[in-house]
């Protein structure tokens, strides 16, 4: 599964403020993808790895200027007023990404999915187990230890990408 980063806004992903998010790139994203919200996917130490938020789904997907932002995005972004002004997320953007107010981003709209219907908690953690025919992927909810799913893939070519 794809990963996607959320350093910048973590407390804001963690705590459901944010369901809207802007990045550069990201330009043949379809809405139905599934990704794993991450708290950094670059720039990680030797040794070091990312901590897994969880799942997310895309709602809608579309391609605007900076610029064009409302300020109901910058709440969704998760940044409140007085501080998240309209004017105020551009400059913050705009110096992070090295880019300009007219820049096109692409504009995910996404929603957390569970792990788990049943427990309701969204952070899991997926043990591999090999078989002479693939693997077997054994997820469990991070929270309550409660099995979610066992699912068959096949193993990934050495050296080569999950």
């Amino acid at each position: 599964m794809r990963r996607i980063s959320f350093s910048m806004t973590e407390a804001a992903f963690l705590d459901g403020s944010k369901d809207v998010t802007r990045r550069l790139g990201w330009k043949n994203l379809k809405p139905g993808t599934e990704l794993l919200a991450v708290n950094k996917c670059m720039g990680l130490r030797k040794g070091e790895k990312a901590r897994i938020f969880g799942p997310i789904r895309v709602v809608s997907v579309r391609r605007e200027p900076l610029n064009a932002i409302t300020q109901d995005d910058v709440r969704r972004e998760g940044y409140a007023l007085p501080l998240g002004t309209r004017d105020w997320f551009i400059r913050k953007f705009s110096r992070a990404m090295s880019c300009y107010a007219g820049t096109v981003v692409t504009r995910i709209e996404f929603k957390r999915t569970r792990c788990n219907e049943t427990c309701g908690h969204f952070r899991t953690h997926t043990c591999r187990t090999y078989t002479m025919d693939g693997t077997f992927d054994e997820t469990y909810c991070r929270d309550c230890r409660e099995h979610v799913k066992t699912e068959k893939v096949l193993r990934p070519a050495r050296g080569g990408k999950e």
